[in-house]
């Protein structure tokens, strides 16, 4: 039997309750990281997950990080949807460089693209722009299940081994979708706008998108040695990451309101949420990562699951991988990062968010 599980679904009814909470400490109480982690703990306990990693910040200091199951605090693990935060940063350096745009199309890049995979099957995949794909409307849809990770990835490992099989083996299947909706009319969460980003990335660059993404983005936060998680590289762009709560987190002081990696241009595009919404008059919108407006700035988060699963006869012999992240940057200066395997039920999930959203502000 072979099943995937993609990454989360991003629609409005599985967004993060904890990234509601005020930024005032006068509206929410302060909290210790000690409770936090005891939070969390019970939580690990209760739902039999079996390992696990958080970190806690504040600002530009780490105040916790702590493993659980045989992980230290330390353990990098697999990101899943977290490492679109990644990409999306990382194609925001050539926009600052002046390399691209955020209203370039893809029809610079879909010639090239035909040469080396095939020609889209939809001619209006050429019209998309950069800032389409960072926002998830591009026009794909999961009607048949996701272009990247349904069958087009199921195929591929029903064919070879998990560790032979690369983002780019998935390009062609990716490209013989027809989009859903027009380009820039609906907000669809799919893996596909992340995996064209790195195309786009590759192209400009000159350098494979692992390699220049590490070194553009990741490095400058102190994180060194950064690849795709060795199992599931995959996943690539739009989930194959593999990093500790640590690192991320430091990834996130790019968000944080005294951040300087992203130009004064890039944050106001990053937080101006008109035509990004998820839904018709909802405040959280789609832009690099989820944001949420709040009192004092805004809220950064993102959550990401991956699970998936082929018989002992398959080519990787045998897969039962089920892991779950959740990240978030406050508008306080708080931040924290939550890897989970197996990942818990959805119910499970978001209870962990309520329990986490009195922690808008942290002390210690």
């Amino acid at each position: 039997m072979t099943r995937a599980r993609g990454f989360a679904r991003a629609s409005v009814a599985l967004v993060s309750l904890v990234l509601t909470a005020s930024a005032s400490a006068q509206d929410v109480p302060l909290r210790s990281v000690d409770a936090m982690e005891q939070t969390f703990a019970r939580w690990v306990k209760q739902h039999k997950v079996r390992r696990a990693t958080l970190a806690i910040a504040r600002g530009d200091r780490l105040v916790l990080a702590k493993g659980y199951g045989g992980l230290t605090g330390g353990s990098r693990v697999l990101l899943a949807s977290l490492s679109k935060a990644v990409t999306a940063t990382c194609t925001t350096t050539l926009i600052e460089q002046g390399t691209l745009r955020f209203d370039t199309p893809l029809a610079e890049f879909v010639d090239r693209w035909a040469t080396r995979y095939r020609k889209p099957a939809d001619a209006r995949l050429g019209t998309v722009t950069i800032a389409q794909l960072l926002t998830h409307r591009a026009g794909f849809s999961r009607v048949s299940g996701d272009p990247v990770t349904g069958s087009n990835l199921v195929d591929q490992l029903g064919r070879r081994a998990v560790t032979q099989v690369t983002m780019y083996d998935l390009v062609p299947g990716m490209l013989r979708h027809t989009l859903t909706d027009e380009p820039g009319s609906t907000y669809t969460y799919t893996n596909a706008p992340h995996l064209l980003l790195a195309l786009v990335i590759e192209a400009v660059t000159g350098q494979s998108y692992e390699t220049y993404c590490a070194e553009a983005v990741l490095r400058p936060h102190g994180i060194a040695g950064a690849k795709f998680h060795a199992k599931w590289a995959v996943l690539g762009a739009f989930g194959g990451w593999n990093l500790s709560g640590p690192e991320y987190l430091a990834f996130y002081r790019a968000f944080l309101p005294t951040g300087t990696f992203l130009n004064a241009d890039t944050r106001r595009w990053l937080v101006e949420g008109t035509g990004k919404e998820l839904s018709v008059g909802g405040p959280v919108f789609y832009s690099l990562l989820f944001v949420r407006p709040v009192a004092g700035g805004h809220n950064f988060f993102h959550m990401g699951t991956w699970g998936y699963r082929q018989s002992p006869s398959g080519p990787s012999g045998g897969i039962n991988d089920s892991m779950g992240t959740m990240a978030a940057s406050l508008a306080s200066g708080a931040s924290w990062f939550a890897y989970f395997e197996p990942r818990p039920s959805d119910e499970a999930r978001d209870a962990l968010d309520h329990a986490f959203a009195s922690f808008a502000t942290i002390q210690r």
